[in-house]
């Protein structure tokens, strides 16, 4: 269980502990809470997402790049020399 986890679960259970104190409950609330709770999640597996993603066009322009240099690099001489006439 993650911190945020726990906590969302204490609010849970403070929120049932107040409801039941109080003698009636507001499904609203309740439905609120889960549902900030899901966004939450939700933003964070989008910015996971959204990293991961910076992350493979970093290496996939790497990778292009070192491609395209080596292709130039391993010309023989003798070919560059008859491309640049």
């Amino acid at each position: 269980m993650t911190n945020k986890e726990f906590e969302y679960a204490r609010l849970h259970e403070a929120l049932r502990q107040l409801f039941a104190d109080a003698g009636y409950t507001i499904p609203e609330l309740e439905q609120a809470l889960r549902g900030v709770e899901r966004q939450e999640a939700g933003d964070e597996r989008l910015a996971a997402l959204e990293a991961e993603n910076n992350r493979l066009k970093q290496e996939a322009k790497r990778l292009r790049e070192l491609y395209y240099g080596k292709t130039v690099n391993s010309m023989s001489t003798k070919l560059k020399d008859a491309l640049r006439e």
